[in-house]
């Protein structure tokens, strides 16, 4: 099927010419859909495609009515294998409820179906991968306290500590061989030969984010108004060098301690300084996706994204975006502030995912944070695509024009801006500013905050009897070979 979608877009682009750029709007757009998707009909036969085409020519005429457009492609695609494979996982009372919204039923009709929660308020259960998900975690936990602790039964309470040992031993006859490497030169710890057994017990697979995890990329904050995740950091604790428990705090040492990507050791123990509990006041909105991020210049939108603002929408849309940036405990569209009033709380569910997540924190004290010197603030952005991006050769040039694009800003004097990746997202394919990746960051990036991380290190080994040369054998890797200690 794939092969033949291929071969009849490469059909299409012979047959249809390529457009001016000025009639890339979504008018022209819909218009060439509407034209010419009878041509793929009969690749797709359980897609109404005449239904889809009604809804498009309301779109395309302004006739819009979310609901019924909404209601009418649900029905578009209710006959496809896609379509029922996944209307079938989901929780009975969500199929009861999406069934009676395609069949018009009232909002309160839709609400109360499925006979679970509140009525009149829509139940959301956990999607099947996320049961699936957490379910073989849960699993996974109960082996590993049962091995850890024995059976809570007498006698054979006594006996679980030998009993483990054999059983590890045993186990361990059988597993498979597993590489983190294409040359298969790097093999990963393997725990037993069971699915799900193995996974997130290795440095190159975790199951959740942790605050280790988010801690020791160096690059994870919250709002302009703070500094770093690892600037709250108050104390950290690990294994050194030696196999000895050691705990820094000293404000000086903990500039380099506080993010050391694991150089320093095995972290066991992180402390953080966090505000106060309070609430988050939401009060989520939909902004026109054109003054969401207003340009600086409304030159500066592509012309088939451009439209019609008057010049009063446009001034408030970028007020309230300035607004947003500088004040808000997070930036972006849907945004909140803290507030210490209970009444109407409720639990928040977590966010879909975004193809463009965006954040914005300040400046950092932390010596290898790309926060660190951003005394006006820090925004971190990132895109985020589909496997076929990659498979179709298409994601690393478009990575590396995007890189372009971001590292050719200025600030107000013309004078590039620092730009430097976040250490965990991936960069290593692209060339910045004429430079491979790596040698960007090791010559210019961090020419500065390398050897001063260095001092550091050095200073805490001197006093627990360890030097650099001890830490880079057991706790580095090539990354850190090149960018630290070459």
């Amino acid at each position: 099927m794939a092969d033949k979608i291929m071969a009849k877009a490469r059909l299409l682009e012979t047959l249809l010419p390529t457009p001016p750029r000025e009639n890339l709007n979504t008018h022209f757009i819909l218009g060439e859909i509407i034209d010419q998707i009878d041509l793929i009909r009969d690749d797709f036969p359980f897609v109404k495609i005449a239904t889809l085409k009604e809804h498009l020519w309301d779109i395309r005429n302004k006739n819009v009515d979310p609901e019924i457009h909404l209601r009418g492609f649900l029905h578009v695609f209710k006959d496809t294998e896609v379509f029922r494979d996944a209307f079938n996982q989901l929780d009975e009372g969500i199929r009861l409820r999406i069934k009676a919204f395609m069949d018009g039923k009232s909002k309160k009709e839709v609400l109360d179906a499925g006979g679970k929660g509140v009525a009149g308020q829509l139940f959301m259960p956990p999607s099947p991968p996320v049961k699936h998900h957490f379910r073989k975690l849960a699993e996974g936990l109960k082996e590993g306290i049962e091995e850890l602790l024995g059976h809570d039964h007498g006698a054979e309470k006594a006996e679980a500590p030998k009993k483990t040992v054999a059983e590890a031993a045993a186990g361990t006859q059988g597993n498979p061989r597993i590489f983190e490497d294409a040359a298969e030169t790097k093999t990963m710890e393997v725990h037993a030969n069971k699915g799900f057994c193995n996974w997130g017990r290795s440095v190159a697979n975790t199951p959740e984010v942790t605050f280790g995890g988010v801690n020791g990329p160096v690059c994870h904050g919250a709002g302009r108004r703070h500094q770093t995740i690892n600037d709250c950091v108050r104390a950290v604790e690990y294994v050194d060098a030696n196999g000895l428990h050691r705990t820094i705090s000293d404000p000086a040492h903990l500039g380099a301690a506080a993010g050391c990507f694991g150089l320093l050791g095995v972290v066991t123990h992180i402390t953080f300084a966090l505000d106060q509990m309070s609430y988050a006041s939401m009060q989520p909105f939909k902004p026109d996706i054109g003054l969401a991020i207003p340009p600086l210049s409304r030159n500066d939108i592509p012309i088939a994204l451009r439209k019609t603002f008057t010049d009063a929408q446009y001034a408030a849309g970028l007020a309230d975006f300035k607004r947003r940036a500088q004040e808000d405990y997070k930036r972006g569209s849907n945004t909140w502030n803290a507030t210490d009033d209970r009444e109407r709380s409720v639990e928040y569910p977590s966010p879909f995912l975004t193809l463009i997540p965006c954040a914005s924190w300040g400046n950092s004290n932390v010596i290898m944070a790309p926060q660190q010197g951003n005394t006006l603030g820090t925004a971190s952005i990132e895109v985020i695509s589909i496997p076929d991006a990659v498979t179709d050769n298409e994601w690393v040039p478009f990575l590396q024009r995007l890189a372009d694009l971001w590292m050719g800003h200025g600030d107000a004097h013309g004078a590039l801006l620092d730009v430097r990746p976040h250490w965990a997202r991936e960069w290593e394919s692209i060339n910045m500013r004429g430079q491979p990746a790596w040698q960007y960051l090791k010559e210019y990036a961090y020419k500065d905050a390398i050897p001063e991380f260095k001092s550091t290190l050095a200073s805490v080994g001197a006093g627990q009897g360890w030097g650099l040369t001890d830490i880079q054998e057991r706790f580095s890797n090539e990354l850190w070979d090149y960018m630290i200690y070459s």
